[in-house]
């Protein structure tokens, strides 16, 4: 992870643990775009993003999995990417691409901050 991190040209990204659960990993809010636009050229990381439920046998056993993502079922935005960082450590954090207006416009988005405290750091609108 952390060589194909630094082939993306993210210098000051480090993954301390593949989940990318632990605190030591780190990374900057460009990093993080930089990131998620090489995501967004493998279909299935897209289509995973963006479930909002998800069943699967494993074994004998039928394991479920939800979304916590809130903006995947925004009924005004077409998500086809989004990715939080909702531990204390990553600032609670959300970044999103989305296809608005019916296609008309796209948004890219990186927030940090508890709710009612949130803080945009990155944004990239355009018309289409």
């Amino acid at each position: 992870m952390n060589d194909k991190a630094r082939a993306r040209g993210t210098a000051a990204t480090r993954f301390d643990d593949p989940t990318r659960l632990s605190a030591a990993n780190v990374s900057t809010a460009r990093d993080l775009v930089k990131m998620a636009d090489a995501a967004s050229h493998y279909a299935l990381i897209d289509a995973f993003t963006v479930l909002s439920r998800h069943k699967e046998a494993i074994g004998t056993r039928m394991r479920f999995y939800r979304n916590t993502d809130p903006v995947i079922d925004w009924p005004d935005w077409s998500v086809l990417l989004a990715k939080t960082g909702y531990t204390r450590e990553a600032g609670r954090c959300i970044l999103v691409e989305a296809d608005m207006l019916h296609g008309r416009s796209s948004l890219r988005s990186l927030a940090r901050g508890l709710p009612g405290r949130v803080r945009r750091i990155w944004s990239h609108f355009a018309a289409g």
